[in-house]
């Protein structure tokens, strides 16, 4: 990656070198503290919450890595800004959006921006769906439901594979998530406490359908690590603590598309990781809080969580709207009827909605852009054989992707929250095989201590010789 002179800045005075290297982490950590206390606000008074977010977005001006960390601590935090409005941005769109001008703006002193492996078929399936949506234009509807679609991916990854500060900061990031996550546990705990399974399905004001994949993704990234390492102390304590609260959470968020797609992920996770002694233990976490909690559950709500029959209220709805989506797609099955259909009818089915919105081929390059994103995933592993941090990032990485998959099968996909986050873990996938590609002293992942080790023996073999 080519980084801009110490003199290149940007009309604010932007000082690139010093940004895409960072600075210590700690206090960035630190950092984020205001905004996670500003969502607790939220609903205590708005204002006060909007304006100690963008108070803390202010300090952070000029300062890439906090940005970098504030996007993994606003992540479980989906409540749009704009209210009710017809347009549903999150503190993370706007600090991503941000990130993204900070990042065009650096053009001129790079020789390009780079996708990797992805940039085909995401470039292809995006593609697809402005054509199709050019032909079948439904003005405002249109602009907003693409605009998340690039931002949800393409910015994504651009801006996590771009910048080096996102892979060095990116375990950090990932346990600033965690904390987040945990403040989002307690506070639907607090709502269970106080107005039953029904507050806490919604707690904070988010649906159960955002809590239960963020909770999701809470579970995989504390079980990638205690699946991967040797965690000792705090350090344990912490992803151990995280593990149960995340548990609490998904399951007081009574969505069972979560369930489903976090289980699924889990297994992806055993099968990439192959600790079966910590998998066992992990269970041994998780298993005794869902039953306690089932045995909480009134029973109405326990019915709800078990009826998937074909006579179930939800289930009835999503088959009237998977209905009119596929009418859609029967008007025409190549391109069907542009991006956008979503705001008319949600089949809550992203495969189901690709061929209404972007008929037989939108859903071929649908498919084939996932496959582009896991392609990636598989060609970083095969990389960091000896680099556990890279491989950790790349099992987290490629397991919340799936889970958003998975969920969105059976949920709502294109919305605000782990979507993003899945693909900007591409991003950093992206960059692990770059700096793999580059010599060893420009990786900014720190080298494992056995490689360390076997040099200095390769070294006193040679001296010994000599």
């Amino acid at each position: 990656m080519s980084v801009p002179s110490a003199s290149s800045t940007s009309p604010w005075g932007f000082n690139f070198k010093t940004a895409l290297h960072g600075g210590r982490g700690g206090s960035y950590v630190l950092a984020v503290v205001p905004l996670l206390a500003s969502f607790a606000l939220f609903f205590v008074s708005p204002a006060l919450a909007v304006a100690l977010q963008l108070l803390t977005v202010c300090a952070a001006l000029g300062k890439l890595p906090l940005f970098l960390l504030a996007i993994f601590a606003a992540m479980p935090f989906q409540q749009s800004l704009g209210g009710e409005s017809a347009v549903n941005i999150s503190l993370v769109d706007i600090l991503a959006a941000l990130l993204f001008i900070v990042l065009l703006s650096s053009l001129p002193g790079r020789k390009a921006l780079r996708l990797g492996p992805i940039a085909a078929p995401l470039l292809l399936y995006l593609g697809i769906s402005c054509a199709s949506s050019l032909a079948n234009w439904e003005g405002f509807t249109t602009a907003v439901s693409l605009a998340r679609m690039f931002m949800t991916t393409l910015i994504a990854i651009l801006i996590f594979a771009n910048f080096s500060t996102a892979l060095r900061l990116a375990h950090r990031g990932f346990f600033v998530f965690l904390l987040a996550v945990n403040v989002l546990a307690l506070f639907s705990i607090a709502a269970f406490a106080q107005g039953g399974i029904q507050a806490s399905m919604y707690t904070l004001g988010i649906h159960k359908n955002a809590l239960g994949p963020t909770f999701g993704c809470g579970i995989v990234t504390c079980l990638a690590y205690l699946l991967t390492e040797p965690a000792q102390g705090r350090r344990k304590a912490f992803l151990l603590l995280s593990l149960g609260l995340s548990t609490i959470g998904i399951f007081l968020s009574l969505s069972r598309g979560a369930w489903v797609a976090t289980a699924v992920a889990f297994l992806l996770l055993l099968v990439m990781v192959k600790n079966k002694r910590a998998f066992w233990g992990s269970l041994l976490v998780m298993v005794p809080l869902i039953a306690i909690l089932w045995q909480m559950l009134p029973q109405e709500a326990a019915e709800y969580a078990s009826n998937v029959s074909s006579s179930a209220n939800t289930i009835q709805s999503r088959f009237q709207t998977i209905n009119q989506v596929m009418e859609a797609f029967r008007s025409s099955p190549l391109l069907g009827v542009g991006i956008g259909l979503r705001k008319v009818a949600e089949p809550h089915n992203v495969l189901i909605l690709t061929l209404g919105e972007s008929g037989l081929v939108g859903l071929i390059g649908f498919i084939g852009m996932f496959a582009g994103g896991f392609y990636t995933f598989f060609l970083a592993a095969k990389k960091t054989q000896n680099d556990l941090p890279s491989k950790q990032l790349v099992f987290i990485g490629a397991s919340i992707l799936l889970l958003s998959l998975v969920h969105g099968c059976m949920d709502v996909y294109w919305r605000r929250g782990v979507g993003f986050l899945g693909w900007a873990s591409v991003g950093l996938a992206v960059q692990i095989l770059m700096s793999a590609r580059a010599p060893a002293a420009s990786s900014p992942m720190v080298l494992p201590l056995e490689n360390l080790r076997s040099r200095k023996r390769q070294s006193l073999r040679k001296r010994q010789r000599v």
